[in-house]
């Protein structure tokens, strides 16, 4: 195999990781985004010898090391057939086909999860060039486990999955690492970590495979066995996508400690660690331990990533939230701009990180009374939300749900009604009926239903609301406390004489 064709492994496996499409790539690169298309052919092996420029614009704008590059010059690994572009677009294709029919077959028990995971599924088919690049990083991962499993397991297993690996078939390596995983687990305690890793790329796969349920399985697993700061991550974000905050929590607060022990409190992975417990915090309700870390981690992040980075705009943008839930508005509007033109400049204009600030700015003006400056804001972040995640995502119903509500403050509820049953039904079939963010929804269609005069379709929405939040989130929750405020005004509305 030639340097192009590994050297394109290289470029799309450490783009998939930075989350970078083609085009955001050719601009770092060359500030050029005509160059695309070449990228797409080195990363699609099509080029056997780039252009030196070429090579040295992309080694620089993804910060490889030149034994990353030199790696590639004479890397002997005998891969045939590997996964094209053409055959990953077939199986995402046939992923969302499964996941619709696993749908239309499920129990009301499993719908919700299932609903969840055909979002995502679709999210990966409307940006194929990304989840290609994400794709090719996930099967090197795992074809270079199976090459460590050739002591422990079957040659001809290891070769056949291998095999099935470049066809994008990743059910066989599952298996194996199950075996090996349950070999593992039967001797002694030194080699843990060794079937932590073996969990952790069955979390992967699952993840891959969009079975979140199985993936924060088998990371809870891999945490277990051995908590490292990787194996914590995955833990906790998979821990928060199925509901069990607290538990997400304790990863993270464990998490804090190992970035610290590892890399020292002044590295971007601690700052990383600390803003994903500040996150965790603020989302039980605990604005005053989050602030200190979310401080923490911006203060870190601008000495070692720079004030200029993406990741430093999103936790620009998630401190001002907090300053927005704890009504410090002067406070937090200045962070919502700096993170939206960090992101605008260093993702582009229609990127869902992009999104996500315009509708968080938006939110801000709407609650100071601008709301002339808000509404094209939201409709900005609706655009991009379409073009990129599409109609059916939980975060294109937030976005919607925002702009009912300034529809609403400003008196227009025949507009703002349509929106808030449409970001409710949403929200309901990808989170599930039970998840805090329809309770949300429940209380502001109630809201709007009491100021149209529509009492009793209004109260067991209220109620509804109160029942979800007091369940998940308790009833010292400020989301809690605030629903049962807005049910007591309602019922001192209805009742007045």
């Amino acid at each position: 195999m030639s340097f192009g064709i590994h050297f394109g492994e290289l470029i799309a496996r450490r783009r998939g990781e930075e989350g970078l499409r083609q085009r955001e790539l050719a601009i770092r690169a060359f500030d050029d985004e005509s160059r695309k298309p070449r990228i797409s052919e080195i990363e699609r092996g099509k080029v056997a010898n780039p252009a030196q420029e070429i090579v040295d614009a992309l080694t620089v704008a993804l910060n490889l090391s030149p034994e990353d590059v030199s790696a590639c010059r004479t890397k002997g690994r005998q891969r045939t057939g590997v996964l094209t572009f053409e055959q990953h677009e077939e199986n995402v294709s046939k992923r969302v086909t499964e996941a619709e029919e696993k749908l239309r077959a499920a129990t009301e028990a499993d719908r919700a999860v299932l609903e969840q995971q055909l979002v995502e599924a679709k999210k990966r088919a409307s940006d194929l060039e990304v989840d290609f690049a994400r794709k090719q990083a996930e099967l090197d991962a795992a074809h270079d486990r199976l090459s460590r499993l050739h002591n422990d397991m079957e040659t001809e297993k290891v070769e056949a999955a291998k095999r099935a690996l470049d066809r994008g078939d990743t059910r066989l390596a599952d298996v194996l690492f199950g075996e090996a995983q349950e070999k593992l687990a039967a001797q002694a305690d030194d080699i843990a970590a060794e079937a932590a890793k073996l969990a952790y790329e069955r979390g992967r796969i699952a993840e891959d495979d969009i079975r979140w349920q199985d993936a924060d399985k088998h990371y809870a697993e891999a945490a277990r066995l051995s908590p490292t700061y990787d194996n914590l991550i995955a833990a906790g974000k998979f821990a928060d996508k199925c509901g069990d905050y607290r538990r997400s929590a304790r990863y993270e607060e464990q998490l804090v400690e190992i970035a610290e022990a590892e890399f020292g409190t002044e590295d971007a992975k601690t700052a990383t660690a600390l803003n994903n417990l500040a996150s965790s915090y603020e989302s039980q309700g605990r604005y005053d331990e989050a602030e200190p870390l979310y401080r923490s981690a911006l203060e870190i992040g601008e000495k070692t990533l720079g004030a200029e980075h993406p990741k430093y705009a999103t936790w620009l943008n998630n401190l001002a939230g907090l300053l927005r839930a704890t009504d410090r508005y002067e406070e937090a509007e200045p962070l919502y701009r700096r993170a939206l033109e960090i992101g605008e400049k260093t993702l582009g204009a229609e990127h869902p990180s992009v999104a996500i600030q315009l509708n968080n700015l938006a939110g801000l003006l709407q609650r100071t009374g601008r709301y002339g400056e808000a509404e094209p804001l939201f409709h900005r972040a609706l655009e991009i939300g379409e073009k990129t995640l599409g109609t059916e995502h939980p975060e294109y119903a937030t976005w919607l749900n925002n702009l009912a509500e300034l529809l609403e403050a400003t008196g227009r509820y025949d507009e703002a009604e349509p929106l808030y049953r449409r970001a409710l039904e949403i929200s309901e079939k990808t989170l599930g009926a039970e998840h805090p963010s329809v309770a949300i929804r429940l209380n502001n269609l109630a809201g709007l239903l009491g100021a149209t005069g529509r009492y009793e379709e209004a109260e067991p929405l209220f109620q509804q609301a109160i029942k979800i939040f007091r369940a998940s989130l308790g009833a010292d929750h400020p989301h809690t406390k605030k629903v049962i405020a807005n049910y007591e005004v309602f019922k001192a509305t209805r009742d007045k004489p």
